[in-house]
């Protein structure tokens, strides 16, 4: 309510010439009337997701100063005028603009038209047509406007006014506009004037005014924005527009999606995407909703008069169940690691680990002894990717999907002293010394044999049976006494290439020490499985200088000096031309070469080789000593043998364990055609015409080893052959043979009694024999056949006891050991 006004009229004298009415405003109340503004609804029709809007809170006050004021009518000439200019007469007021963008100030009235009105006589004041100053519309000419009034603000468009205005009319007549922001209160006063004429019988004037304060309209843009590159984001609501008053948008209850993601809100600042799969906002976070309208307030710039506001989703990375196998592949376990989080692994059994969607993880394979990586495999490249499947760590990143299967696959480790011979090829590999870890490359060479082709670099002090190339446990002292035969002595040329430099009695494991020693060398610093090659091996590898790769590094002389660095040189293990020599394999830059001057006491390199007993030499046994041993494997299934020479042949100290069921082919085996055994079996041995052969497990022809009948160990070629002399096949390495009648019985001589055969070298056991499907005699007699049939329906074999051993013929279906020689 802007007031309510009233005159009165006392006297009136004609001559007068001044008449004193003294007005007064019965109430002059000024009503504040708060203005709620909001955004209008929106137009759901152009976007389904937007919601109605709610009236925000109240962003434009008013607040009086005065609620009453009194107007005095002064008469200044016969028309009269009346006006109030004293500051505590007029209506005064203020108004808040909360730093908004802008706003109208209206004065309006709510009745009529003629807006002063007599209330008695019905007859009003007009309005001015026009503004005028204070004083033409107090002045003594301006008799147009008599019976008319208007009102004067202290500011108009936020500037002093000086101007009276004209009365309101019922449409809102605009008394201030700002069309910008204003950090504080404009403060405002009205003054009232009115010029009535003399003759005019006044009364109460009475009206009631309103005061409206109107914010400026804002135009604000709402954009979504999905944060991301990924194409999978669905349900991304549209930009949202309006032109109203609000400071809030409402925005959609529909959550966007996104494949192996959970949205988690909205940002007003662009978000940071954690290593572990989450955002972080680092402003103010307007969580998501599914189920209420949720209002959002604040970003928008209450100072601009338009605004684009973008808002980022936020998302957090789902988790999915892996499932990791690798129980019995030599892995123990497997690790997850992504920055920023924990660790998962799983247990040696195999199981579940709870992954993030789209983060990289590392996975690790943990080993157990004696293992190391082959492989990673992914079920399907639909549940995810595997990177860098070669090698250990790993890549992996999940789809979504928890169908993912991941098999981590460890291999046993290659070791010198595990390496195979079948599988030392001409291609070569690696294979790690388990005593220092260190790594050589090993290749079957143009010899047949396989050889290091770098140079040994194992130093350690501490020498055992089950890794090194020694008969019983040692511990070396090394020293620097170059001048010395029983001082073992290294030098490290810290080159992986060159390795270590050994003298003799080092490189001999201190088997080969003192002046006089022309001992062929059994033991070594090799690793167990591996040896110094002989005299003859070395004279076999001179023709391939290339593959062998050798290095010139020189050698220690007497003197512990460094010399013929142009040079390489290889220890073997034969005695050379004298007590204090052995030979060795020289390398002149361009040749390999063999010498047999070259003293024990001198630093030379040492190249270990590996062979099998289908490669032995009559080169090498011609090198040997009656009562010298070495140890080879049988290239058919590795089954290592230590092999003895006696009586000028080559013998095994153990007896042959050829599973049952096995090939043999001629590369390999005594045969000129395949040729496969029997399976191993309890039952048979029922007749002479058929190979049978046993080992339950539990029993045995000695050494663990299985008894043959004669036609198994014959290889089935024996039926050919009369009822007299030798087989010509049989199942002995190639190169090797079953002995003949007359070689058991030389052999038989060379002891005392027949027991004497269980001790060095030949180490016979008393295995027992297999007969009519019935094991016997196991550790009281010993039964080793021959390839001389004695007969139609006997073999000759060796019959071993305690107190002697000779030979006879038994029955060819019986179950026997089998020794075999080579010559």
């Amino acid at each position: 309510m802007f007031g309510v006004i009233q005159t009165n009229n006392e006297t009136f004298i004609k001559k007068q010439r001044y008449v004193r009415i003294v007005g007064t405003i019965s109430a002059f109340i000024l009503l504040l009337l708060t203005f709620f503004a909001a955004f209008p609804p929106v137009d759901s029709t152009n976007d389904a997701e937007a919601l109605t809007s709610t009236p925000a809170s109240t962003i434009l006050t008013m607040t009086s100063a005065s609620t009453s004021a009194n107007l005095d009518l002064v008469v200044a000439n016969a028309n009269g005028t009346f006006s109030s200019s004293s500051a505590s007469e007029m209506a005064q007021f203020s108004v808040a603009t909360n730093n908004y963008t802008g706003y109208k100030l209206f004065v309006s009235s709510t009745n009529d038209t003629k807006q002063l009105t007599n209330s008695t006589s019905g007859t009003a004041l007009e309005s001015v047509a026009y503004a005028t100053d204070a004083g033409l519309f107090g002045g003594d000419t301006a008799t147009s406007l008599n019976n008319k009034w208007g009102y004067k603000p202290s500011k108009y468009n936020s500037v002093a006014n000086t101007d009276f205005l004209p009365a309101p009319t019922t449409s809102a007549s605009t008394l201030d506009e700002t069309n910008s922001a204003n950090s504080t209160a404009n403060n405002y006063t009205i003054a009232l004037g009115a010029r009535a004429d003399y003759s005019t019988i006044p009364g109460t004037y009475t009206n009631t005014f309103v005061l409206t304060a109107v914010a400026n309209n804002i135009s604000s843009t709402v954009n979504f924005n999905d944060n991301t590159n990924d194409s999978t984001v669905a349900n991304l609501p549209a930009s949202i527009s309006s032109n109203t008053t609000s400071t809030s948008v409402a925005l959609p209850t529909t959550i966007p999606t996104r494949t192996g993601y959970t949205f988690a809100g909205w940002c007003d600042t662009v978000t940071t995407v954690n290593a572990n799969g989450t955002t972080t906002c680092n402003s103010t976070v307007y969580p998501a909703s599914t189920t209420t309208t949720t209002s959002y307030l604040d970003f928008i710039d209450q100072t601009a008069s338009s605004n684009i506001a973008n808002l980022y989703a936020m998302w957090d990375i789902n988790s999915y169940n892996v499932t990791v196998n690798f129980a019995g592949s030599g892995v123990s376990s497997v690790a997850f690691t992504a920055s920023g989080q924990t660790s998962r692994s799983v247990t040696a059994s195999g199981g579940t680990a709870s992954l993030v969607y789209n983060v990289p993880y590392t996975m690790t394979m943990n080993f157990a002894d004696g293992y190391e990586f082959e492989s990673w495999a992914l079920n399907s490249s639909s549940y995810g990717t595997l990177s860098s499947t070669s090698t250990n760590p790993a890549t992996f990143i999940i789809k979504a999907s928890n169908s993912a299967i991941i098999t981590a696959t460890g291999k046993k480790i290659i070791t010198m002293q595990d390496v195979t011979y079948n599988q030392c090829t001409a291609t070569g590999l690696t294979a790690t010394d388990v005593r220092d870890s260190n790594t050589y490359t090993i290749k079957r060479l143009g010899d047949g044999n396989c050889w290091m082709t770098q140079n040994l670099r194992f130093k350690g002090t501490n020498l055992n049976p089950t890794t090194t190339n020694v008969s019983s446990a040692r511990t070396i002292t090394y020293s620097s006494k170059f001048s010395s035969l029983d001082d073992a002595i290294i030098r490290d040329s810290g080159n992986t290439t060159n390795g270590v430099w050994y003298n003799y009695a080092a490189a001999t494991a201190m088997s080969i020490i003192g002046n006089e020693n022309r001992t062929e060398a059994t033991e070594s610093i090799c690793p167990k499985g591996w040896r110094l090659p002989v005299r003859a091996e070395l004279d076999g590898i001179t023709s391939y200088s290339s593959s062998f790769a050798p290095v010139a590094g020189g050698m220690y002389d007497i003197n512990g000096a460094l010399v013929n660095t142009s040079k390489g040189y290889w220890w073997s293990s034969t005695t050379g031309y004298g007590s204090y020599y052995r030979f060795n394999l020289e390398y002149d830059g361009n040749s390999l070469s063999v010498n047999g001057t070259d003293a024990r006491y001198e630093g030379y390199y040492v190249r270990c080789i590996k062979s099998t007993m289908q490669n032995i030499s009559s080169t090498e046994i011609a090198a040997m000593n009656n009562g010298d041993t070495t140890t080879r494997p049988d290239a058919r299934d590795e089954q290592e043998y230590t092999i003895a020479k006696i009586n000028g042949q080559l013998w095994m100290t153990r007896n042959l364990n050829l599973a049952g069921n096995t090939t043999l082919n001629s590369s390999t085996s005594n045969v000129t055609s395949s040729y496969t055994l029997p399976a191993s079996s309890t039952s048979g041995f029922s007749d002479d015409s058929t190979a049978y052969v046993y080992n339950s497990g539990s029993t045995s022809c000695g050494d663990n080893s299985p008894c043959y009948s004669y036609y198994s160990y014959a290889a089935a070629t024996a039926g050919t052959n009369p009822s007299s002399g030798d087989a010509t096949s049989d199942i002995c390495p190639k190169g090797w043979r079953l002995p003949t009648r007359a070689e058991f019985s030389t052999l038989i001589s060379s002891y005392s009694t027949g027991s004497a055969l269980t001790g060095l070298p030949f180490l016979a056991v008393y295995g027992g024999l297999y007969y009519n499907s019935s094991f016997s005699y196991g550790g009281s007699i010993g039964r080793y056949l021959s390839s001389t049939v004695c007969n139609l329906s006997d073999a000759c074999y060796l019959d071993l006891h305690s107190s002697n051993a000779d030979v006879y013929g038994g029955i060819k279906r019986s179950g026997y050991s089998v020794r075999c020689v080579k010559s």
